[in-house]
């Protein structure tokens, strides 16, 4: 029995809802060149996952998202995980450029008249 035996997956986490988790969270981004890196135990295997936002709930949860394939041959997603889990390993942290702000908002589509 290996030391990887032992470790659970962590679950994506739903994302913040108004009416459920009080005050908005306390957002911070990184910019791609200067994102931490988390590695994420799924399927067996450690894997890769930069960190695109770390969210402070006011309940004092803290969750990251990040960029992760699952598996071998699932692509890349988006993932909300809750921070401590042991599922979870810091592999390195941000450069100092980084954002702090409200919850990223959703994109706006704009239609173009010709």
């Amino acid at each position: 029995m290996s030391d990887t035996d032992s470790i659970p997956e962590p679950v994506p986490a739903r994302p913040w809802r108004r009416d459920e988790d009080g005050p908005e969270p306390k957002v911070t981004t990184y910019p791609r060149s200067g994102r931490p890196v988390l590695k994420v135990w799924s399927h067996g295997a450690w894997r890769r996952a930069p960190v695109a936002a770390r969210q402070d709930w006011a309940d004092g949860r803290v969750f990251y998202q990040v960029d992760v394939r699952l598996s071998d041959t699932a692509v890349e997603i988006r993932c909300l995980f809750q921070w401590p889990h042991d599922g979870l390993r810091i592999t390195a942290g941000p450069t100092p450029r980084t954002s702090q702000g409200a919850m990223p908002a959703p994109p706006r589509y704009r239609m173009r008249f010709r």
